[in-house]
């Protein structure tokens, strides 16, 4: 139930798989997730412009890689500096028949070396993601875990807002300027819409869009075609979340697809200590049957899938 295979221009790839679902990890390339598929159909974006990138080539071209990202922040911070977590040569290891394990190469630049686990379920498209940072360094570090997991785009986000929220609406637009700014009291955007306290986004068209939120509900989905991606994780109500205006979970409209990106809090560890932040993914098909009551609907079935997977235990 995993394979080693050559996808893409890469040789260090794995497939793990069921009858139903398929993820292929490209462990030499950033140990992304290029491929999460339900019966043959993948709502992973992939870019064939980037096959076989490396590490090397990324360094070359600075280009933005494809597929289901795993990151650290801030980004303010990491972003010159992350290159060996982001795109380096991970060693994978095979834990049993539906569990890959895949380490980084130590990033002296962040201080820390990425553990990261991939568990498919053996009947089902649930599968956990699990990261873990490992303080290698003499020094404290203190980051936070950054999912940024690339989609196709022309589908709809839904994510459910804080009932308390400390911003206005509830959710807030970055501004791009000389200095980006988040604009909490008026936001605007014409494809978003907030019915029953959630997010409704519309991503069929625009770029560079972003929106964050201080989310305490720890899901968000995603529904493309007759394709519903969930994502639950956990939220820390008593913990410091240090991304911009301390959020919790974002998401991105780019040219070509749709950025998910929930966050962890800040994790400060002294040196030798770890941190680990599991996501909860599944995929599942769905027909809305009345446009009207489409959050209603699709809140109703991620509950009742979700509360009653059996690997369900967050």
């Amino acid at each position: 139930m995993i394979e080693k295979i050559n996808y893409r221009g890469w040789t260090e790839c794995y497939k793990i798989y069921n009858e139903t679902t398929e993820i292929i990890v490209v462990a030499e390339s950033g140990g992304r997730i290029m491929s999460y598929s339900l019966h043959g159909k993948n709502i992973i974006y992939e870019n064939r412009a980037l096959d076989g990138l490396t590490l090397k080539t990324y360094k070359q071209q600075q280009v933005d890689p494809d597929g289901g990202r795993f990151d650290w922040g801030p980004e303010k911070k990491t972003r010159n500096i992350h290159d060996k977590t982001w795109m380096g040569d991970y060693t994978a290891e095979i834990v049993d028949k539906y569990t890959l394990r895949i380490t980084s190469p130590d990033d002296e630049a962040l201080g820390i070396r990425t553990i990261r686990e991939f568990s498919l379920d053996s009947a089902s498209s649930y599968v956990a993601v699990k990261n873990t940072m490992v303080n290698i360094s003499e020094e404290i570090t203190d980051w936070f875990y950054w999912s940024r997991t690339l989609v196709k785009k022309g589908g709809t986000i839904v994510l459910p807002l804080n009932d308390n929220s400390r911003f206005p609406h509830g959710w807030g637009k970055y501004i791009w300027g000389d200095k980006a700014y988040i604009e909490f009291q008026h936001p605007e955007d014409d494809q978003l819409s907030v019915k029953n306290n959630t997010i409704v986004y519309e991503a069929q068209s625009g770029s560079g869009i972003k929106i964050g939120t201080d989310s305490d509900k720890g899901w968000m989905a995603y529904l493309r075609d007759d394709l519903l991606f969930v994502k639950k994780y956990p939220h820390f109500p008593n913990e410091k979340y240090s991304e911009d205006s301390s959020l919790t979970s974002i998401f991105y409209i780019g040219d070509h697809f749709v950025e998910l990106e929930p966050l962890s809090p800040q994790a400060i560890l002294q040196p030798g200590e770890s941190y680990s932040f599991t996501e909860h993914w599944w995929i599942f098909q769905f027909q809305c049957k009345n446009k009207e009551i489409t959050i209603s609907e699709i809140k109703k079935y991620i509950h009742e899938k979700v509360k009653n997977n059996i690997m369900d235990s967050n």
